[in-house]
């Protein structure tokens, strides 16, 4: 893959029309006018859906749609554990919120209106202990001397709320560097993306990085091949020249951090479990190191293609759920303490007894073969022949209904409008 310009620093924006509105509320909300501004976009996954945890490339790009920050850092007098941030949003439905800027604090329960700025949260605090920890200096050359400044932030999105656009992570990723700029430190892109992809772990959801990579690294007119093995990498991918994409709201909100726990950190423990299932069926001498789905295609004495891996998941799994107990006879492990070194999957192991390992190891090796035969038909696409433009555009769409067919049926991570939309979708009109 092409690592061209992970390196490069990412600097706050350059004022312009867009952020007029954004400085005009932070002048009448704070009485002083902002000192920097930064922005990140959200994402689109076109396939590799759920996919990113397990280790499997996906193919993301970003929007158009941002969120801003209007920044004001104001040094402060002497060392003061106390000191918050305060963050202003000009959607009314977010509520003014403050959260304390010292690192070591953990985030704090939120009423309702005020959660977002939870995310906000995540973001200072991981840019900040990844700055201590990394003994970084600013771009003058001096060592940050942990003396954190005051900080007020007006907030501005035009990505909507829980639609599945990532405006969660461009928030964090937004935050993140609002953070570093506020002692004059300058984060790569690559830092920028690794740092908020663990930051948002704070708020609770255990992804992969693919929201936040894709945030930092999306262009115009490109699609992002995004892999995570054996380190983060990434790509751009060309699509045939005429080609679109739709995106459509379905008006059904996913709200990733509050149904963490049930839904979203629910599977990424699934597909581990199930990745230590298939390591011990075939096997492995070390499957209890066996940590994600995408291992399974490089170590121990086998060597599986994914669809080899695919018949391996249908094979040794029932097609039915799983109980703990049943998990751990079959394992032989207690998963309580096998688990103890992570509080978040504990929290699921001990709140849910309903595991389905086949439909969810199922799901993320055909996800994955998705993936790669979509990047092989643009990379072979011949501009030049009309004919080919037609096929090809047939067998991506063909690719990205079985992909939604997997999510519905083997990931249950779809819904009713979403299946209604994509049904209407496919009507020749």
């Amino acid at each position: 893959m092409n690592e061209n310009g992970e390196n490069e620093p990412i600097e706050a924006s350059t004022f312009d029309s867009s952020f007029e509105l954004l400085k005009r509320t932070f002048a009448s909300y704070f009485g002083s006018e902002p000192t920097f501004y930064v922005q990140a976009p959200g994402r689109v996954n076109l396939i590799g859906e759920h996919i990113d945890y397990s280790d499997f490339s996906v193919l993301p790009c970003a929007t158009k749609q941002t969120i801003k920050i209007a920044v004001r850092c104001e040094k402060a007098v002497g060392r003061d554990e106390t000191l918050k941030a305060s963050a202003f949003n000009l959607d009314p439905k977010f509520k003014p919120a403050e959260f304390p800027i010292d690192p070591s604090f953990s985030l704090e329960p939120k009423e309702n209106g005020q959660k977002w700025v939870n995310y906000v949260h995540s973001g200072f605090k991981g840019a900040f202990e990844y700055i201590q920890r990394n003994k970084m200096t600013a771009r003058n050359g001096e060592r940050f001397d942990g003396l954190f400044p005051v900080v007020k932030m007006c907030v501005e999105s035009d990505l909507p709320a829980a639609a599945g656009l990532s405006s969660s992570s461009a928030l964090v990723v937004a935050a993140s560097l609002a953070a570093a700029r506020s002692i004059d430190i300058s984060l790569s892109k690559k830092q920028l993306a690794e740092v908020a992809t663990k930051s948002e772990r704070f708020v609770g959801t255990m992804g992969g990085g693919m929201d936040q990579t894709a945030s930092v690294f999306g262009i115009e007119g490109k699609v992002l091949l995004i892999g995570f093995k054996p380190k983060l990498s990434f790509g751009y991918l060309s699509l045939p020249p005429n080609c679109s994409f739709v995106v459509c709201d379905s008006l059904v909100e996913s709200k990733k951090a509050s149904i963490a726990q049930k839904h979203y950190n629910k599977r990424v423990l699934e597909c581990r479990l199930a990745a230590l299932f298939i390591g011990k069926y075939v096997g492995l001498k070390n499957w209890k190191s066996v940590g994600t789905l995408g291992q399974l295609e490089t170590i121990g004495p086998i060597e599986c293609d994914l669809f080899e891996l695919e018949r391996i998941a249908s094979e040794c799994f029932k097609e039915d759920f799983y109980t703990k107990s049943e998990m751990e006879a079959l394992l032989a492990v207690d998963l309580i303490q096998f688990f103890q070194s992570d509080t978040k999957l504990l929290q699921i192991l001990e709140e849910s007894d309903t595991f389905w390992l086949q439909k969810r190891a199922k799901h993320t090796f055909s996800e994955a073969r998705r993936v790669r035969s979509f990047c092989e038909l643009c990379q072979s696409f011949d501009s030049g022949n009309e004919s080919e433009e037609k096929n090809i555009f047939i067998e991506l769409g063909a690719l990205m209904d079985q992909s939604h067919e997997s999510c519905r049926n083997d990931f249950d991570c779809s819904c009713p409008e979403l299946n209604n939309l994509v049904k209407e979708a496919k009507i020749k009109k």
